[in-house]
Order: structure tokens, then C-alpha cells, then sequence
């Protein structure tokens, strides 16, 4: 029997900008990486936590993790003079990422570019395996 096709995620996929200064800001991407309706409640309700770590900044991001306190990590991008500056923030104060969560680039990211910032920045696959106890099943559903 043959496999059905599936489209592949295309990793170079690079949006032109995610200003634009004749509409309101871009909506973000949103990865929820849960399964339950509870989890855009609990975003909802800890909204009142999540400004803008800069004034002027687009939330092109988020991911939500199916920890106990449905954590959220979102990435932020701020237009420069001829570049871009990124920011990732978590829950945690930036207590949960490798360094600062600064990038600056000259273009948009790619998508690739997006998925290897957040990973280089945020240790996804950690937190998964130690909230999981390694269980390939549970991470897959985390």
C-alpha cells in the first residue's frame, strides 16, 4: 500500500517582513504543543503577565508547554535601522534560557532559522525529556 503523500514543512520559508506600517502588527505564529481546551484558557488567564519586552515589538511565536503551569515561551521581533532584533522571554524571567535571548539579523528568519533560534536559546528537548522522565510517548504528546 502506498504511503499518502504529506507536505513537508518548508524550513526556508522566509516572510518578506513582520512589520507593516499600513495595517496593524502581524499576527504571531502559534505552536501549542498541548491537548486540552484548558490550555488557551490558562493562556488567557496569564495573559496579564505577557506584555511586550519592547514597546514596538511583534510577537511572531509562541509555544505553550503542557507542564504544570502550562508555561509559555514567545519569541518578540523589533525593527532596527537596516536589521532586526529578536528576543525570546519565558515565564521564568529568562531564568529557563541560555544566555540573553538576543539575536539580530539582517532579514526576517526563516522558519529554520526561527526553530534553530528557539532551540539554541531555550533547551526544548531538556525541559520535554525531564517533564516526561525520557517517556518517547509522553514527549510526543507534551
Amino acid at each position: 500500500m502506498d504511503e499518502p503523500e504529506t507536505e513537508a514543512i518548508d524550513l526556508d520559508y522566509r516572510p518578506l517582513t513582520y512589520f507593516d506600517s499600513l495595517v496593524q502588527p502581524i499576527q504571531p505564529v502559534v505552536f501549542v504543543v498541548a491537548e486540552e481546551d484548558s490550555a488557551q484558557e490558562r493562556a488567557e488567564d496569564s495573559a496579564e503577565y505577557w506584555a511586550s519586552p519592547w514597546d514596538d515589538a511583534v510577537e511572531i511565536a509562541q509555544i505553550h508547554i503542557r507542564t504544570i503551569h502550562w508555561d509559555i515561551v514567545a519569541v518578540y521581533a523589533l525593527p532596527g535601522d537596516g536589521c532586526v532584533y529578536y528576543r525570546i522571554t519565558d515565564d521564568y524571567e529568562g531564568a529557563t534560557l541560555d544566555g540573553d535571548g538576543l539575536l539580530t539579523a539582517e532579514q526576517p528568519l526563516s522558519l529554520g532559522e526561527l526553530v534553530e533560534y528557539i532551540t539554541s536559546t531555550w533547551p526544548f528537548f531538556e525541559v520535554t525529556y525531564d517533564n516526561c522522565q525520557g517517556n518517547l510517548v509522553e514527549m510526543l504528546k507534551f
